[in-house]
């Protein structure tokens, strides 16, 4: 095998516009060594520890830096994934290829399948990482980590911090969750929640209060679901489909009976304040084609409202779901100087934190009085106000906004 490291190396070398003297600076040796190594009469070589050093300075594989030709190199790298493979035959070859793939990693630093086998590899699973000291490989982690997130793999860049985010210590948790945590890729919840999903045997309380905020999370983009068109909630069937289709969601996430018509059991809950709006909505989608059945959603509207209002501060209420019954919120009453002055009936509200924004409860019974209202004089509910039940309906909504 012919090789060209002489000559690479000087390429390589005056590509980054380097002088022998700085090049022996950056590598931690001397100019003359560097001058050997170029010397294309008498070329020697480096140790064989510093060959991955230099290929990963210039970001080569050492197949490269030595001037192998491609053939040789895919040849070379073709019988390392072979001995790789062979381990997984094996019953204990989870460390071999540990070590074999840090081998390949010297050789090719800037080959992203093997970062990616090697960040996958089981000795990074908690089972291992519980039995076995991998400490001394995490600086290695961390720098393929970072390789990998320029790779166009979308996989593999997450493969890598998920995999750092199980194997990091506490104590350098956070500035891994800062470094990498994405609002449109990797969000800080979805990676603590790969962090403690290996954890719930030690740390059940955390796992599942992350992973429910991190559901409650996704829930919320429900109810902010609309399509490109910003005229969509004016469009009557579009509200018809919207607002049934969340109250379905709400009832569908419900530990309880679910036989009224918009508020489930018409016990109030952290869903209250949306299944109130919602209600409305729908009532307002339906009021020409089926009086009845609006009337109906109305009174049951009004009847939660009125039970909601009558809660004292600090009642803790929660979602009453299986799946988010580890998430509570104490009720507040947030008067601001206007409503006070006007004699206003407060705001409720009980949020529960959830990637850093607020969900829950967020109640004004001003502002759906002022909506009935509205929709009273110019909207669908003028269909109803001559109507005895509505008119009772409307006096409850402006009694529960209204300070005696």
């Amino acid at each position: 095998m012919i090789l060209n490291f002489a000559e690479n190396l000087k390429t390589l070398r005056m590509s980054r516009g380097l002088t022998q003297s700085e090049l022996a600076e950056e590598l931690g040796v001397s100019g003359q060594a560097v001058s050997r190594w170029e010397n294309t009469t008498h070329t020697s070589y480096p140790d064989i520890e510093l060959l991955p050093i230099i290929a990963g300075y210039f970001e080569v594989s050492v197949d490269e830096l030595l001037g192998c030709s491609k053939a040789q190199a895919e040849e070379r790298l073709k019988r390392y994934w072979a001995r790789v493979n062979a381990c997984d035959k094996t019953e204990d070859g989870h460390m071999q290829k540990h070590e074999l793939l840090k081998e390949m990693y010297k050789a090719y630093p800037e080959d992203p399948e093997i970062m990616n086998a090697f960040c996958l590899s089981k000795c990074w699973t908690h089972a291992w990482l519980n039995t076995h000291d991998l400490s001394k490989d995490l600086a290695l982690l961390w720098e393929m980590t970072e390789k990998l997130q320029r790779c166009n793999v979308r996989h593999y860049r997450e493969n890598a911090v998920k995999v750092l985010i199980n194997a990091i210590d506490d104590a350098h948790l956070e500035e891994c969750i800062d470094k990498y945590t994405s609002d449109m890729d990797l969000s800080r919840f979805q990676l603590l929640e790969w962090r403690y999903a290996g954890k719930r045997d030690s740390a059940p309380d955390r796992y599942y209060d992350i992973r429910q905020r991190n559901l409650l999370y996704a829930i919320g983009g429900l109810f902010s679901i609309k399509s490109g068109n910003k005229d969509d909630l004016e469009d009557a069937e579009y509200r018809l489909w919207r607002s049934k289709m969340l109250i379905g969601v709400m009832d569908a996430l419900c530990n309880h009976p679910c036989n009224k018509p918009i508020s489930g059991d018409g016990e109030p809950d952290l869903w209250s304040a949306r299944r109130i709006f919602y209600g409305i909505s729908l009532a307002e989608c339906i009021c020409t084609s089926d009086k009845k059945e609006a009337l109906a959603i109305l009174e049951d509207a009004a009847d939660l409202a009125e039970k909601l209002c009558a809660l004292p501060e600090g009642t803790v209420l929660g979602y009453r779901s299986p799946c988010l019954d580890r998430l509570f919120a104490p009720l507040e009453r947030k008067m601001s100087q206007q409503q006070a002055d006007t004699r206003t009936s407060p705001i409720l509200v009980a949020h529960v934190i959830a990637r850093n924004t607020g969900y829950g409860l967020h109640y004004c019974a001003k502002s759906i009085y002022d909506h009935l209202l509205n929709a009273t004089e110019t909207g669908n509910f003028t269909s109803l106000r001559d109507t005895a039940q509505f008119k009772k309906i409307l006096e409850r909504f402006q009694s529960m906004a209204t300070l005696e």
